[in-house]
């Protein structure tokens, strides 16, 4: 269900160049030197690699557009600020993506309907995030954002997988104006998750249902980051976007998360 830009059978193509260029430079098949044959090899891995993720990042836009023409969404490949105007709100978000409109792509908007059928979907967004190195390509994460709506004031709170603490969560959790809040009722999952908040009620707004699915998912290895803004809601999987079948799982499992979270 999670979408890769990754495709292995190119690292079985990789290996084969790599070690026949070994071969060729052992066994002095062509009187050039080693470095030309290494260089040469290295070219054709890099130019298979560029070929393949421009590709990806095709197909990847003609399954969107494909799903949102079955789903009732309007695609959007590069939106515009105002399109993404709703995400900018959330202090999480400008974290894990890079500072520019650019790293905005992917957009989801629901269809308005005008039958008994209609139900809110969440507005759905792809963030870019760039990692700088210095001796390899840069690094690029893509993470899928969920955004929902409550029409009613909530508490400000990040709820964060405590898997990614280590040199993402607390990083946030120091940026951010919040404290951490500590939750002992209906046994809330605190080896999984860290709840931070500038607001006591929220141990209130953490409610018996929602508490139960975090712990359900949390054992079906379904954990997410959530945030709010003070009226809406954001979930995600830190550097993961999903394939088809996962945009309707996920879809799925975070409207059943954001009902039990706001239904009082």
């Amino acid at each position: 269900m999670k979408y890769s830009d990754i495709n292995y059978k190119y690292f079985i193509l990789y290996a084969v160049i790599i070690g026949t260029s070994i071969l060729l430079v052992n066994y002095q098949v062509f009187e050039i030197s080693e470095r030309v044959i290494t260089f040469i090899a290295v070219a054709v891995c890099y130019l298979i690699f560029y070929v393949q993720k421009n590709h990806s990042k095709k197909t990847r836009v003609l399954d969107l557009v494909e799903y949102s023409q079955k789903e009732n969404y309007d695609f959007v490949k590069d939106p515009s600020a105002s399109q993404t105007d709703e995400f900018r709100g959330f202090k999480t978000l400008a974290m894990i993506m890079d500072d520019n409109q650019e790293s905005f792509l992917n957009l989801l908007i629901q269809k308005s309907r005008h039958d008994f059928n209609n139900v809110t979907k969440p507005k759905i967004v792809t963030v870019k995030k760039t990692e700088k190195t210095f001796d390899a390509p840069d690094k690029i994460f893509y993470t899928q954002v969920y955004h929902f709506k409550t029409n009613k004031s909530i508490p400000l709170f990040y709820l964060a997988d405590i898997r990614y603490f280590s040199y993402f969560g607390r990083t946030i959790a120091k940026k951010l104006p919040y404290k951490k809040i500590n939750i002992e009722k209906y046994n809330f999952p605190k080896t999984r998750y860290e709840l931070y908040s500038n607001d006591d009620s929220v141990r209130e707004f953490f409610n018996k249902d929602f508490i139960g699915l975090l712990n359900l998912g949390a054992q079906k290895k379904k954990r997410v980051n959530i945030e709010s803004d003070g009226e809406n809601i954001i979930f995600y999987v830190l550097n993961q976007r999903h394939s088809a079948e996962g945009i309707n799982f996920y879809t799925n499992l975070f409207e059943t998360l954001f009902k039990a979270l706001v239904k009082n």
